[in-house]
């Protein structure tokens, strides 16, 4: 159990690290509607890289750079300066835990915070916050994760194609 904390805490700082994002568009589109009791469709590896790729992304394989075997692909979809990342995981306690941490990442990181959204559902959850000019989001439906840790000027479009994908 230790060892998979350990891999999941790696796969979420790589992840950190590697993606970044800077200026483009200012305001807010608005916060998720989650119906709560609703259970939500998690998206495959294939729908990811097909939705991103008919909206100008280009998609590049992350999976040889994590040399982790608790997922079974990461992908980042990168468009100017925006990059999303999509993990489909072995299980939903990998992605629980994983998505856990790196709700803790973004609030230790960001010091003081002007806005933290949290949403949940069955096999949904859903955690962003603005902070020093950084916006991150990252949500879990059931084994998969969808992360962004970008300028604040590009959170609309981050926001548009979490909810474009049901994430």
């Amino acid at each position: 159990m230790k060892k998979i904390l350990i891999i999941c805490v790696f796969l979420i700082l790589a992840t950190s690290i590697i993606t970044g994002c800077n200026n483009n568009t200012t305001a807010y589109s608005g916060s998720a509607i989650i119906q709560e009791g609703k259970s939500y469709k998690a998206k495959t590896l294939n729908e990811f890289k097909t939705h991103m790729e008919k909206n100008g992304f280009t998609i590049e394989d992350m999976f040889s750079r994590y040399n982790v075997r608790l997922a079974n692909g990461v992908l980042m979809a990168k468009k100017g300066e925006l990059e999303i990342t999509f993990f489909d995981l072995l299980d939903s306690d990998i992605a629980r835990s994983s998505f856990y941490y790196t709700r803790m990442n973004f609030r230790q990181a960001s010091g003081f915070s002007n806005s933290i959204k949290h949403y949940n559902s069955i096999n949904y959850e859903r955690h962003s916050l603005e902070s020093g000019g950084r916006y991150m989001l990252v949500a879990r439906i059931n084994n998969t994760l969808l992360y962004v840790n970008c300028e604040s000027k590009l959170k609309n479009e981050a926001i548009d194609i979490f909810q474009e994908l049901g994430y």
